[in-house]
């Protein structure tokens, strides 16, 4: 190709339709719901791969290999928060955004991702001396590189999530998690053991790295200064300073368990903790990447904003509550069919996490308010508020090992359940009395 048609070139894959709302706007309502259709039709199809790949992999590995990666990613997860530092929901919560603002976002991802990276890097050895577990470092340095590649899709995915590409989104989903699931099943087959997971995440990483890239026509330009990123940048840090807090509190058990109890231990509490997860993650995730953009779209409109908030909320509860409870009755066979009889231990850790699992399902929601509404000063503070009550239950209940941590981390969320909404809901059209309302229903049924 020519140089001289790069400009034009350049030109079409930077197009503004990517930065236009319009058309957005006005066919809201039916892109909310296509959206949320496609988004819990696709969950349902990760969950059964999840489920799928997992009953394989349970029984082609040990559960020390898994023991060995929950060990390494209490500490790559929260370098994993850098990657993004809050800046996918800046892009999506402005009213209006431009080529400049965007590209300027996506250097610094890049930056971002860079750094981690490296930090990941070269501090292998001391997370793998912190469990004195030298196998550690390895893998610590195989997840580095899944990060790297990932920090070149921050910034494109928050376009399509803008302007409400769910099907695309869903789609590159689906096909990443394949690809990391043949990848992974095939190393086990072959004897790798613990690698088979590293391999799986970085073949996933990169395989959605491709389908971003080719997907979204859009091209960076170099970093532009005085076009409205600080604000942005202020926002972000607000989402980044939350997720920070509520990860470290959210991963202390993991982090308390490994420490004291041993990777064995551990990969029980883990294994429990992922059934408690999976419904939730299945919902609130895919429900969160539906609502919130759709919700700072109409945050000024009070009576639309909170008539589609309280919808959300219902279907919410009315789809994940009861696939808790059910998770809970039937836990001995799910474990058994799931995941072999050398993993029972897990039913009675799951149960023991129920109360967690139901309270923390409506807790996600949470965030939808206050991210929306721009109130993420308050959304920061109810994560140092969660952060104290968890952490607290975490080290009171370590001395009676898995089950003690279970059992302080459900009464913790039940202590912080009103809390939390009331700094929820504070400055929104959204009131307490609406939300009770809204997700009573679906409990009591279940």
């Amino acid at each position: 190709m020519s140089p001289t048609r790069w400009p034009y070139m350049f030109k079409i894959r930077s197009s503004s339709s990517l930065f236009d709302d319009t058309q957005v706007l006005q066919d809201l309502r039916r892109r909310t719901v296509h959206g949320a259709a496609t988004t819990f039709t696709a969950q349902g199809v990760s969950f059964m791969l999840g489920i799928l790949s997992t009953a394989v992999l349970a029984r082609l590995l040990t559960p020390e290999d898994f023991g060995l990666i929950a060990m390494t990613t209490v500490f790559t997860g929260f370098i994993l928060l850098f990657q993004d530092a809050g800046l996918t929901f800046a892009t999506i919560q402005e009213e209006k955004v431009t080529h400049q603002q965007v590209s300027t976002l996506f250097w610094l991802n890049m930056l971002l991702a860079c750094a981690i990276s490296a930090v990941m890097w070269f501090g292998a050895p001391a997370v793998a001396a912190f469990y004195n577990e030298p196998r550690l470092t390895g893998v610590t340095r195989g997840l580095a590189l899944a990060f790297l590649v990932g920090g070149v899709t921050v910034q494109h995915t928050a376009l399509l999530r803008r302007q409400l590409r769910f099907i695309v989104l869903t789609t590159l989903n689906i096909g990443s998690t394949v690809v990391g699931i043949i990848v992974g099943i095939v190393m086990a087959v072959l004897g790798y053991s613990y690698w088979a997971l590293v391999g799986m995440a970085i073949a996933n990483s990169v395989a959605k790295t491709l389908g971003v890239w080719i997907v979204i026509p859009w091209i960076p330009c170099r970093p532009t200064r005085g076009v409205g990123v600080r604000r942005m940048l202020r926002f972000g840090g607000d989402i980044l300073t939350f997720n920070i807090i509520n990860y470290f509190s959210r991963q202390a058990d993991t982090l308390l368990l490994g420490w004291m109890w041993g990777p064995t231990v551990l990969a029980f509490y883990d294994k429990a903790y992922g059934m408690l997860l999976l419904p939730i993650r299945r919902v609130n995730g895919p429900m969160t990447s539906v609502i919130v953009p759709a919700l700072c779209r109409v945050k000024s409109q009070p009576k639309r904003y909170s008539r589609l908030f309280l919808q959300a909320l219902e279907l919410l509860t009315g789809v994940s509550i009861p696939v808790i409870i059910g998770f809970c009755v039937f836990a001995d066979d799910l474990v058994l069919l799931w995941l072999g009889s050398q993993w029972t231990a897990c039913a009675h850790l799951f149960r023991l996490l129920t109360i967690a699992a139901v309270v923390g399902a409506l807790l996600n929601t949470t965030g939808w308010l206050m991210i929306s509404s721009g109130n993420t000063r308050m959304y920061k503070w109810a994560g140092v508020l969660g952060a104290v009550l968890y952490v607290s239950s975490f080290v009171i209940g370590l001395p009676y090992g898995a089950e003690g941590v279970a059992v302080a981390y459900s009464i913790a969320t039940l202590i912080n359940f009103y809390p939390a909404w009331w700094m929820a809901t504070k400055n929104t059209p959204v009131t307490i009395p609406q939300v009770f309302r809204a997700f009573v229903p679906a409990v009591v049924s279940a």
